[in-house]
């Protein structure tokens, strides 16, 4: 986990950035300006949660899951897949 915060840094967030290093094409981070969020943040966990009676739509009707952070880069998501590559080899080698 520190190894992923410290890549992230502050602003970004991992599925965004891998997404820019893998399918940029799907990526429209020029749009983020106009996307409109609705609702309490305790609102926003609920219906994030628990998935009640609440659809997405009503608090993220651009159907943007959760704030993406402007600080997310194809380089963030191309050190994020190495890291757990690296990872993945690690624990090959212990079993």
């Amino acid at each position: 986990r520190e190894k992923i915060l410290k890549i992230l840094g502050k602003n970004s967030d991992i599925l965004t950035s891998i997404l820019l290093f893998t399918h940029p094409d799907l990526v429209k981070l020029d749009a983020l300006d106009n996307i409109e969020i609705r609702g309490e943040i305790s609102e926003l966990r609920k219906a994030y949660r628990f998935r009640g009676n609440f659809r997405l739509s009503h608090f993220f009707p651009d159907a943007v899951m959760w704030p993406v952070g402007k600080g997310s880069s194809k380089e963030i998501g191309e050190k994020l897949i190495e890291e757990a590559g690296k990872d993945l080899a690690r624990l090959c080698e212990e079993s």
